[in-house]
């Protein structure tokens, strides 16, 4: 029996940090090839080998500034990069018809309606962390939610790296209003970040976000529950760039065989787990 055919991955910001894991996974993997890779137009990686990036041999995909030219041969694009670059590799796969994984975060109301009305004419997957262990942690959190109600302060508190630019982090705040919704919050109005300087209390009804951005922490999230004589919390800790980079490839993989649409990873996480269940 025949393997099957490797689809074709374009990365866009090849020179980031998640650029270059994304690049060793697609060089470890059977059943994805990088295909294209982009970096922006004042990159000094601009024709240079993809290889290059995490020191390997040659691998045959150059490094360039032309979207198109990236797409060329690629079925999907995965794109980390900056709201309004991501809006630019969005219309160019419209035009060329290619499926877009999309991993940007702090994108606004105008982009989010953009790529849902560009999601009817190609598929599009856009998840705020590609990590299936953080995932999970949705999904624990809501359960105690659930639980603990309104009865308990709930806390969401993230680290990052230094040069990560929004804050809080589009996970927190993803994780943020699935609980407003299982709480029936309003959201964002629920939202609520530590002031500085002196506290005047807190208001009921609110979650409460603190950002700490600091070295080359990779990422870190956590929730609390607290009530008056007890406390849950329920972290997760990203040990490597490699885990959020395996799942957005493993969402690209599943992408292209997806008709037009605006898809979530937990889209990609039901159908495996009700496929697996069959």
């Amino acid at each position: 029996m025949c393997s099957p055919v490797p689809i074709g991955v374009a990365i866009a910001g090849a020179s980031g940090r998640l650029g270059r894991a994304l690049i060793q996974v697609l060089q470890q993997s059977t059943t994805a090839r990088l295909q294209g890779a982009l970096v922006s137009p004042n990159s000094p990686w601009a024709g240079q080998d993809a290889g290059k990036l995490v020191g390997v041999e040659p691998l045959g995909v150059i490094l360039t500034t032309n979207v198109s030219e990236a797409l060329f041969k690629a079925a999907v694009l995965i794109d980390f990069t900056t709201p309004s670059a991501t809006l630019h590799h969005l219309e160019r796969c419209r035009q060329q018809g290619k499926a877009m994984v999309i991993g940007t975060t702090g994108l606004e109301d105008n982009a989010q309606r953009l790529i849902a009305q560009t999601a009817q004419q190609i598929a599009v997957l856009q998840s705020a962390n590609f990590s299936l262990g953080v995932q999970l942690l949705y999904q624990l959190a809501a359960s105690a939610a659930r639980v603990l109600g309104t009865e308990s302060d709930i806390d969401i508190i993230d680290q990052h790296h230094r040069h990560k630019r929004d804050a809080p982090s589009g996970t927190a705040l993803a994780l943020g209003e699935r609980l407003a919704n299982t709480l029936g919050l309003e959201w964002p109005g629920c939202l609520d970040t530590v002031p500085p300087g002196r506290s005047t209390g807190r208001a009921a009804g609110k979650i409460q976000f603190a950002s700490v951005r600091s070295g080359e922490t990779v990422g870190e999230h956590r929730v609390s529950f607290t009530l008056a004589d007890e406390q849950l919390s329920i972290t997760h800790q990203a040990m490597s760039r490699l885990a959020f980079a395996k799942g957005a490839v493993r969402a690209a993989q599943w992408l292209v065989h997806q008709p037009a649409a605006h898809y979530t990873l937990q889209d990609l996480l039901e159908q495996s787990v009700s496929q697996g269940s069959s």
